[in-house]
């Protein structure tokens, strides 16, 4: 992987280290959605009955590629998954195989923003789960996505906030508004949802878990990145801390071109 794409890994993954790039599938291994809750991405797209099927859907940063592998089961729809982690892409292809669904959905190995530059294409949905600064600032990449949907399309993004202070961001670096960042974007809030905080909880706490089962194993098989596993875990546990004492919430997102509103 170049910088770029190793930045884009450490920011989705919540990597301490870029030592810790080579071992991802060794990691994650137990994972199938890396975070995300499509679950409220569909309840978002129910309630505004933008359910029409054949929409074409790209899903960037995809992992595994659970997210549209679902979309495009329960709404019919067809569509692209881009991430730069071989593995998760070739296990995204081998699942969707599996389930039928071979000519609906393919997987891309590349990064995201070199896949923006060369794309002609203007879809109907775009997922962008991890709301990072990886194609620049955040109103830059909604802004950039913006304009790769269609007139009457719109996005689906996730991200934390500060409970009380209401600032937001990929990590403990939580610096600023979503809200504020979308108003100076390109793009406008149709509807958004606050995940119920025990929900999320869960899914953290249940994600920590598997994972410091695998660090364990791993710091025994590679002792050289001890400290680098035990930082990870570090940051996974203070950040688990953060929303038990709910210090940081999260939502989703569905946004749409302004000037549909």
């Amino acid at each position: 992987m170049n910088f770029q794409e190793v930045e884009s890994v450490k920011q989705s993954l919540e990597l301490t280290s870029h030592r810790l790039i080579d071992f991802l599938p060794f990691l994650y291994q137990d994972f199938k959605e890396l975070g995300s809750n499509t679950g409220y991405m569909i309840e978002l797209i129910d309630e505004l009955q933008k359910t029409t099927p054949d929409k074409r859907v790209l899903d960037l940063c995809c992992g595994k590629g659970v997210t549209l592998i679902t979309l495009a089961k329960h709404f019919n729809w067809r569509g692209t998954g881009v991430d730069v982690v071989s593995d998760f892409v070739q296990q995204a292809t081998m699942d969707a195989f599996s389930q039928r669904l071979r000519g609906q959905v393919e997987f891309v190995r590349e990064d995201i923003a070199k896949f923006l530059d060369r794309n002609t294409e203007l879809f109907d949905v775009i997922v962008f789960p991890a709301c990072t600064d990886v194609l620049g600032d955040r109103v830059e990449s909604l802004d950039i996505l913006a304009q790769h949907i269609k007139d009457d399309g719109f996005v689906l993004v996730e991200s934390d906030y500060k409970s009380h202070s209401f600032n937001i961001g990929s990590g403990l670096e939580l610096t600023k508004n979503m809200d504020d960042v979308i108003a100076e974007s390109k793009l406008t809030t149709a509807r958004k949802i606050i995940w119920d905080q025990r929900v999320l909880i869960d899914i953290y706490q249940r994600d920590t878990i598997r994972l410091n089962t695998r660090v364990n194993e791993l710091k025994a098989r590679q002792p050289e990145i001890k400290r680098e596993l035990e930082q990870f875990i570090e940051h996974r546990n203070q950040h688990l801390k953060n929303y038990q004492d709910n210090e940081v919430a999260r939502a989703s997102w569905l946004l749409v071109k302004q000037k549909l509103i």
